[in-house]
């Protein structure tokens, strides 16, 4: 098996560039803006599944199983269905500063899922008493 085998159809290819994929079909993504997101993403370490960074909005998605994000009281967005999250190629990997469009802060990989229930945690302990908690 090839590596470009292995990474989820959805991400796009190489020759592609950054594919806009709706939430609520193969993931919901949880948006925070970029400086919240490296300071979730130091707490996470290696629990971190993979986190697209999108310089164009200033932000960074996790991405969780449809559905799982259901209910959270935190200070990240989760975005379902009617939302659409900016995805690049595999190969697109960006630091923090990142590429003039999207790029992956951590690289897909498996399912390109981070556990819900790790997120979740981390974000409430991160957070906890953060002002503009949002309800969503």
């Amino acid at each position: 098996m090839t590596a470009s085998a292995s990474i989820a159809e959805w991400i796009p290819g190489e020759g592609e560039g950054v594919r806009g994929v709706e939430c609520g079909r193969w993931f919901d993504a949880v948006h925070l803006p970029t400086f919240a997101g490296v300071r979730l993403h130091r707490r996470l370490g290696d629990r971190s599944g993979p986190v697209i960074r999108d310089s164009d909005t200033d932000s960074v998605h996790w991405l969780i199983p449809p559905g799982s994000g259901s209910g959270w009281n935190t200070a990240a967005q989760v975005l379902r269905r009617g939302f659409t999250v900016s995805v690049p190629p595999a190969s697109w990997t960006a630091l923090w500063a990142g590429p003039p469009t999207a790029g992956w802060v951590v690289p897909p990989s498996g399912n390109c899922l981070t556990a819900p229930e790790v997120l979740h945690d981390a974000l409430r302990l991160e957070f906890a008493g953060a002002p503009g908690v949002r309800r969503v």
